[in-house]
């Protein structure tokens, strides 16, 4: 799950779920707009993602927004024990050259 934070002109967050099938397809699930990125917010798209019939997935990735991670944990991670929850490398990797700058970009390339 990811969400891009305030790109439309109304200023709202798109959340995105998504799966890869058994074919190795990527599929959107659900998709949800907030107004703001709280922890509130994302406990409510996750909750609703159940309600509307879906499975819990095994292994969830995410960015490091906290409020995300904190949802995720308070709403599925307490209540699905074999479910694991990861970082998403595209971000780590973004991250490491947005604040180590270029000195590691030959790095992060290379990987």
């Amino acid at each position: 799950m990811d969400s891009t934070y305030k790109v439309s002109c109304d200023a709202y967050s798109l959340s995105v779920f998504v799966c890869v099938n058994k074919y190795g397809v990527t599929e959107i699930l659900a998709i949800c707009l907030h107004s703001e990125e709280t922890c509130a917010n994302f406990s409510f798209a996750l909750k609703s993602y159940l309600l509307a019939g879906f499975r819990p997935p095994n292994v969830v990735f995410t960015d490091r927004a906290k409020a995300l991670m904190k949802a995720v944990n308070d709403q599925w991670l307490k209540s699905y024990k074999n479910m694991k929850h990861f970082l998403c490398i595209y971000h780590i990797f973004r991250n490491v050259q947005e604040y180590l700058g270029k000195n590691f970009s030959k790095l992060i390339i290379f990987l």
